[in-house]
């Protein structure tokens, strides 16, 4: 069974070019999210506070993983440019911008599950298939055409 699901996921990487990117790691929303991709620099301005609502008005919740997590350090590494602990402030204010932070993958896909709101990041080799509510997203690269 274990075989089967790593297939699935080595697979689904090749199916669809662009769905993961620096070290095998997508981004995913709730299922009933209407987006079905974003670019760099989208995500940058979400992860940033620049960026706060989604296309439809509704406001996004962005899951962070745990400053201590690899995966965290990659993405902010490539998407944010910045260090694992760097703090973002909302535009035009002292206050900062929060995120949720989940400490594993299962508490980030029950998250984005639950709530039609949030978007989070995580290792395509850490998801079973099996998650229900969820969608890995498109991300395209700030030099695609």
């Amino acid at each position: 069974m274990k075989i089967k699901m790593i297939m699935w996921v080595v697979l689904l990487g090749l199916i669809v070019p662009g769905l993961s990117w620096a070290g095998g790691m997508v981004v995913i929303v709730n299922g009933k999210n209407d987006v079905s991709q974003l670019s760099m620099s989208e995500l940058n301005q979400i992860y940033r506070g620049r960026m706060t609502s989604w296309p439809n008005g509704k406001e996004i919740v962005a899951i962070n993983r745990d400053a201590n997590s690899q995966v965290r350090e990659e993405f902010y590494d490539r998407v944010l440019k910045s260090k694992p602990t760097e703090k973002f402030f909302i535009p035009g204010s002292p206050i900062p911008f929060r995120t949720v932070v989940q400490k594993s993958v299962v508490g980030a896909t029950k998250f984005v599950a639950g709530e039609e709101r949030a978007i989070a990041y995580v290792y395509l080799s850490e998801l079973t298939g099996k998650e229900e509510g969820i969608k890995v997203i498109k991300v395209e690269e700030l030099s695609s055409p």
